[in-house]
């Protein structure tokens, strides 16, 4: 029987949102800065703004007046994240995302979607030094060259909750970290039901690992090509299934059911017909009950856009602190789910529900550069030279 939601705090004023962010940083990561000038909770607070703001630790300390120097920070932050250390770190950061998941997670089998998240590099790196974690991909914003993680979120109640990370090296086997993230999920005791995969994990090995999954498995297939593979499927008029055999070197061939969707885009006026082709593995759902589904699972797509909004902006070559900016930008979204289910949260009996649109990541993020700007003061005038 469903229960009436228990009274939750009246108000969220700025200086608490930023108070509980940093309670956070603080619990999960041992900085510390000793400086007369520079201390522990400077750090956090200049790396907090320049995440709020999408901007680097330099123009971060700069609009400030009473910040400390962004030598100095960078100096902290440098010395403490090590790339020997990244391993331990990327551990720091999954136990801070934990920290912010709702309770509602372990009450039923979840819909969970892993995911790729890129962060361009635009200097110099050797391909042959093993603490070069700079990872080749497809041109994107004029580079192939990003450093890289993977994500296992969850879209549930219009809340989105990432439940784990790992950051790649260029040597990590893609089936490893897909079986990585898994097992983090499965360690913390949740439930899964269902499991969409992005079309970068489409590949034979990581296909053959899902195949002796126990949950419902569904995986985006990239159209190389004009013509032929998985292309020769795109035709007639009607959406189907089939069966599909993937062959490569030197992992040889697997065959595996296929669902093959027509969809239409409609684009100034004009309806125009595309198809989409999934490997589904385990799943009974009718076609169009899988169109919709995986439209939903876009829900996860937006995250990537949320945790760019967030994400602090560096040209570091250091791996460890460039992996922390994009870990520090994950945590930030769930600590925003978890202000949202302790302070939005509608009463009344039936299924907890939140109130859409009263803190918004933007209105988050105002909150937390206007108690900072408070905090330090801001440039509001310069000196003729």
């Amino acid at each position: 029987m469903s229960k009436s939601a228990s009274a939750q705090p009246k108000k969220l004023t700025d200086q608490a949102t930023l108070d509980c962010t940093i309670s956070v940083l603080k619990r999960h990561f041992d900085l510390f800065a000793e400086g007369y000038v520079c201390e522990t909770d400077d750090l956090y607070r200049v790396m907090v703004n320049a995440a709020a703001h999408c901007r680097t630790i330099e123009s971060a300390c700069a609009d400030l007046v009473n910040a400390p120097d962004s030598n100095t920070v960078r100096g902290y932050l440098n010395a403490q994240f090590t790339v020997d250390a990244i391993r331990d770190l990327e551990h720091d950061c999954n136990r801070a995302l934990y920290s912010q998941w709702p309770h509602w997670l372990w009450s039923s089998p979840l819909e969970v979607a892993i995911d790729l998240h890129d962060a361009c590099y635009y200097g110099d790196s050797d391909e042959d030094d093993p603490d070069a974690w700079v990872c080749r991909g497809e041109k994107q914003k004029g580079t192939t060259h990003f450093y890289r993680c993977a994500t296992i979120a969850v879209v549930r109640r219009h809340v989105r909750v990432t439940l784990a990370l790992t950051f790649i090296h260029p040597d990590d086997d893609l089936r490893e970290v897909v079986q990585k993230l898994l097992k983090i999920v499965r360690a913390r005791g949740l439930r899964i039901g269902g499991l969409y995969v992005d079309k970068q994990f489409c590949t034979i090995p990581i296909l053959r690992y899902l195949q002796k999954q126990p949950f419902a498995v569904v995986v985006a297939v990239p159209r190389k090509g004009k013509t032929g593979g998985v292309n020769a499927l795109c035709r007639g008029h009607h959406s189907y299934r089939t069966e599909h055999t993937f062959e490569s070197q030197p992992n040889g061939q697997l065959t595996v059911p296929v669902a093959v969707l027509r969809a239409y885009n409609t684009s100034h006026g004009k309806r125009t017909a595309t198809w989409l082709v999934f490997v589904v593995l385990r799943v009974t759902a009718t076609l169009r009950h899988l169109r919709e589904s995986y439209r939903g699972r876009f829900g996860i797509e937006t995250d990537y856009r949320s945790l760019e909004a967030v994400r602090a902006r560096t040209t570091s070559t250091n791996p460890a602190l460039r992996f922390f900016f994009m870990a520090l930008a994950a945590i930030l979204i769930n600590v925003w789910m978890a202000l949202q289910w302790t302070y939005c949260r509608l009463r009344g009996s039936g299924p907890r529900r939140i109130k859409q649109g009263l803190l918004t990541l933007e209105r988050l993020t105002r909150f937390l550069i206007r108690t900072i700007e408070a905090f330090y003061g801001v440039v509001t005038e310069i000196e003729s030279p």
